[in-house]
């Protein structure tokens, strides 16, 4: 009697264990990657100089896999923005509205013995903020949920940045409609000033000239959130700060 109900128990228990099993493995839960930034030559696409972070989703099970994955958290420093986002049957890039709401979901039917390709490109310029730029991915099947992590770290270059909350440089009103007034402390030494939009295009610049601050016309700026790079004789970056064109 009590061999039978050892054997039910343990009948029981490995059901359970199978009723929970993975119906896919990550190739990695957290994908680290080090970068000091990279810049595609003047009249060049991003494609070739992002930062892609290889990672894959293998079905684990005996027949084809209907898998869903969606970017579920970002957070990036200044100057980064996500140019794309590839799985096995296309490439998702940074106007599809999907991927700048952060609403993407993707489905795929992944075959037997095969994997889901969750490859994060994303853009670090050389000239934008240090910084950790951290992403997560939710991977789902009817069984299972699973997250990726992909974690980018750009550490310093010799350039000393200051700090958002630094108040030796300031820019104001934000939002702003006709014109930006920037002021830098002269203890920075910084020399330019230059407006870019949030994928990193300059817009226009304007040399400080000595003087602690400096009025820009934007205008002709679209409705829209931008960039205020600060740079000193050197072309060093002292700060990089956002701010909303109304």
């Amino acid at each position: 009697m009590i061999r039978k109900i050892l054997s039910l128990g343990l009948l029981i228990g490995l059901t359970s264990v199978a009723a929970h099993a993975q119906d896919f493995l990550l190739k990695a839960d957290t994908i680290k990657r080090e970068t000091s930034g990279q810049m595609p030559p003047a009249g060049s696409s991003w494609d070739n100089y992002c930062e892609k972070l290889f990672n894959y989703a293998f079905n684990k099970t005996t027949a084809p896999l209907p898998m869903t994955y969606q970017i579920v958290y970002k957070t990036l420093p200044i100057g980064w923005f996500i140019r794309g986002f590839c799985d096995n049957q296309t490439c998702r890039f940074q106007d599809d509205p999907a991927i700048a709401s952060q609403t993407e979901t993707a489905v795929m039917n992944v075959p037997v013995g095969d994997s889901c390709l969750l490859e994060p490109w994303v853009a670090v310029p050389t000239d934008a903020d240090n910084g950790v730029g951290v992403i997560r991915v939710r991977i789902k099947t009817a069984n299972t949920t699973d997250t990726a992590t992909y974690i980018i770290n750009k550490g310093t270059s010799g350039v000393s940045t200051i700090a958002i909350k630094d108040k030796r440089v300031a820019i104001y009103p934000n939002p702003a409609t006709n014109d930006l007034t920037i002021f830098t402390d002269k203890s920075l030494n910084a020399s330019r000033v230059e407006i870019l939009n949030i994928a990193g295009a300059s817009q226009f610049a304007k040399a400080i000239g000595g003087v602690e601050a400096i009025n820009m016309d934007i205008r002709a700026l679209a409705t829209g959130t931008y960039l205020v790079r600060v740079t000193d004789n050197n072309g060093a970056v002292i700060t990089t700060r956002k701010f909303s064109k109304k």
